[in-house]
């Protein structure tokens, strides 16, 4: 392999790709270009292994569904909560009245019994938050495990491509088009599975009306 012909190999891999692989220079170093033309012609290039990913519908009922469980256990949560602070505060108010201790009573255990009112509120209150997060957290969150599944696929489909051409303008339109997983994140994966890669080596038109119309990025 001559210095020149092995440089546009490797300019071609960085440039257009996702980078060199082991033997990927030699293997598109008589016809870097060409490499790169024969990628984009694969009819199906941009399509990721997918079939046991849910659809964007799909995948956002399931987290619907679960933040809908996990509210109403936590709301479950705070009403026994509430009955039992309610059924301790009756049983004090029905507690025989202590002795008055007259005018001279101690200022500063007035107030260490205030503080140690105020402390026991507290503990309260947390444990009523503790109860409901475990309450919710009862319920398993689908959202993190299919998002933390597109991203494998996603990142697989980069590792894998040949040359990764394909990849690299999906990565680009799925950045120019963006969503924020952190606000949608159920659909974040299958945003890019329906919008982005059925159309990038397609009529950018057709791109940017599955773009702009997808239930994801409209959120």
């Amino acid at each position: 392999m001559s210095s020149s012909a092995k440089a546009e190999a490797i300019l071609a891999l960085n440039r257009f790709g996702m980078g060199p692989r082991p033997g990927s220079i030699a293997a598109i170093e008589t016809d870097p270009r060409g490499a790169l033309i024969a990628e984009l012609e694969r009819p199906y290039a941009a399509l990721a292994a997918s079939s046991a990913l849910p659809s964007s519908t799909k995948a956002f009922r399931t987290v619907a569904d679960a933040n809908a469980k996990r509210q109403a256990r936590a709301t479950l949560a705070k009403r026994e909560q509430e009955a039992k602070r309610k059924q301790m505060a009756d049983a004090s108010a029905m507690a025989p009245p202590a002795m008055a201790e007259g005018a001279t009573q101690d200022s500063k255990e007035q107030a260490s019994k205030e503080q140690a009112s105020k402390e026991q509120a507290s503990k309260e209150q947390d444990g009523k938050e503790m109860a409901e997060k475990a309450a919710a957290d009862a319920v398993p969150d689908p959202g993190r495990p299919i998002y933390l599944q597109e991203v494998k696929i996603r990142t697989e489909a980069a590792l894998n491509a040949d040359i990764g051409l394909t990849e690299r303008l999906v990565w680009f339109w799925s950045n120019h088009f963006c969503i924020s997983a952190d606000k949608i994140q159920s659909m974040s994966g299958a945003y890019e599975r329906e919008a982005i890669r059925p159309h990038v080596l397609g009529r950018f038109v057709d791109m940017l009306l599955a773009a702009e119309g997808h239930p994801a990025i409209l959120f």
